[in-house]
């Protein structure tokens, strides 16, 4: 495939993409950590217990930002599947990394690759990385290490210089781990800080199958006819329940796990829904999937599902299909899905409403208990929420989780629950997550006394530039605002503060609106 100078992808088949499809095979990633590590990969672990440290680090001290798409999310599997359907993929690298930016602390030295991520850095501390070619940012970098590329120096020398500084990730799957690794024996420090989960605590936990019973094992417990009661004791055979010893609000809903076939599995949890509380209709869901990739809605459980959308393997979830309230603003039509987050080892204040474009995530509201009510949250069901995010906290923190968005529904199911709502958690995502940037927006605008804050995503027109997009907030606001990050013609995020949690959804809306009428 060839690039142009900014890195921007100019083959048809891989439609204005600015990385490459290129991936490591499971061999050639086991021949690199040989090389560069003198380790198979099955050992790897052993060697991130000695050598790396997980944890929040020292803001003071300055550190390395390496934020990029994770494997574990199979997000080039997505954009495969896209491409393979005749639709323009997302490009989730570039965006991610482009947006990231905005969580830079003085003195952090910023390690990206694309030219939407070069204009957003503006003239922060940067590494710039020159391979383009592989979708994800730690291929690249294996690569380069590999070849011992002198693009990786400033990276060593930064570490050199602060030893006690930390390197905060996206995620801590095995091609960062192994990176790590070759960065902390190369640049001679005694042990690497880390500010990100433990990979144990990624692995086993940041994933949707958490959250439901096994369906093999549900359709074995006997139960009554209160729904209530039912959704209690399917509750206590979920994994949150018997490894953690915690019971998390959620909505009716089964794993279909890999050891099982799909359709016989779906067929049971489809039977399950309808036999045990009356849901006709039902959500399908990769376990693994991020940013609402891959979900299938609104299905008929009477029907027969062929075959799982998209990848044949691993796990999935089926859940009964969610009527979201909804709080109407102008310009967005929200649909309650609030959000909870941890921020360096300790639950932040406050919770979120999310940007919704489908099942796509857009960007966050933010709002208080104080507040809750105007983005229509009741108090107890801020409360209970709240109280959740407090016990995976609780149950967690131990095993190192430092970071993660923790997704609920605020939603009717039918059936026999009728027309009442059920509040429930319907995605752990124990990494770095989107609003961060919200709250790293919030960090910088507090002193202007504004209470909540809003990002939102947009598509901006082919030429705008991030510089660009922010002279436009500049014109059409006199609320903080800035630009986070421009992809031409793909993608762009502002963020702007105001007193509550509807004027900022509506002066994000209003902005958005602008940048729009721009692309007509």
């Amino acid at each position: 495939m060839s690039t142009d100078t900014q890195g921007c992808a100019r083959d048809s088949s891989w439609p204005g993409m600015y990385v490459g499809p290129a991936a490591l095979t499971s061999g050639e990633f086991a021949a690199l950590t040989r090389r560069l590590l003198g380790l198979r990969p099955e050992r790897l672990r052993d060697a991130v217990e000695r050598e790396l440290r997980f944890g929040t680090g020292d803001p003071g001290i300055p550190g390395v930002l390496l934020y990029t798409s994770t494997p574990a999310k199979d997000t080039l599997g997505a954009a495969l599947a896209e491409v393979a359907a005749g639709r323009p993929p997302v490009d989730w690298p570039t965006i991610i990394e482009a947006r990231s930016v905005l969580l830079a602390q003085p003195g952090d030295l910023h390690v990206g690759r694309s030219a939407p991520w070069r204009a957003a850095a503006g003239n922060r501390l940067t590494a710039v990385v020159p391979d383009t070619g592989h979708y994800y940012f730690l291929h690249s970098l294996l690569v380069l290490a590999a070849r011992d590329d002198p693009s990786l120096d400033p990276i060593v020398g930064h570490i050199r210089r602060n030893p006690e500084g930390s390197i905060r990730v996206y995620a801590a799957d095995e091609p960062t781990l192994a990176f790590l690794l070759w960065l902390r024996r190369r640049a001679g420090v005694a042990t690497l800080n880390v500010e990100a989960n433990h990979p144990a605590v990624f692995e086993a936990w940041s994933h949707k199958a958490v959250l439901h019973p096994r369906v093999d094992e549900a359709a074995a417990l006997r139960v009554g006819p209160d729904p209530r009661h039912t959704l209690a004791a399917e509750t206590a055979l979920t994994p949150l329940a018997r490894e953690l010893g915690i019971r998390v609000p959620r909505l009716p809903g089964y794993t279909l796990p890999a050891d099982l076939s799909f359709d016989g599995a779906f067929r049971a949890a489809a039977t399950l829904l309808r036999d045990r509380f009356g849901i006709t209709r039902g959500c399908l869901k990769a376990a693994k999937s991020s940013s609402g990739q891959g979900i299938r809605t609104d299905i008929d459980l009477a029907a027969e599902l062929p075959g799982p959308p998209g990848p044949a393997c691993g796990e999935w979830v089926l859940e009964a299909q969610a009527e979201y309230c909804r709080l109407p603003v102008t310009g967005h039509l929200f649909q309650l899905a609030p959000s909870v987050h941890l921020r360096r080892g300790t639950p932040a204040d406050g919770m979120t409403l999310q940007f919704l474009s489908d099942t796509f995530w857009q960007g966050n509201v933010y709002f208080d208990r104080d507040s809750c009510e105007a983005a229509g949250v009741p108090v107890p069901v801020y409360d209970r929420i709240r109280a959740a995010l407090i016990d995976l906290h609780s149950a967690l923190h131990e095993l190192g989780l430092v970071t993660g968005g923790i997704d609920f529904a605020v939603a009717r199911v039918g059936g026999r629950f009728g027309r009442s709502a059920l509040t429930g958690l319907q995605d752990l995502n124990l990494s770095a997550c989107g609003a961060d940037l919200l709250r790293a927006f919030r960090d910088r605008t507090r002193e202007s006394g504004l209470r909540s804050a809003a990002t939102k995503v947009v598509v901006p027109p082919q030429n705008m530039t991030t510089a660009d997009l922010q002279r436009l907030l500049d014109g059409h606001t006199d609320l903080p605002a800035t630009a986070i990050a421009c992809i031409p013609g793909q993608w762009a995020m502002i963020a702007v503060a105001a007193p509550g949690p509807v004027a900022a959804a509506e002066a994000a809306c209003r902005l958005t609106l602008e940048v729009s009428k721009l692309s007509e």
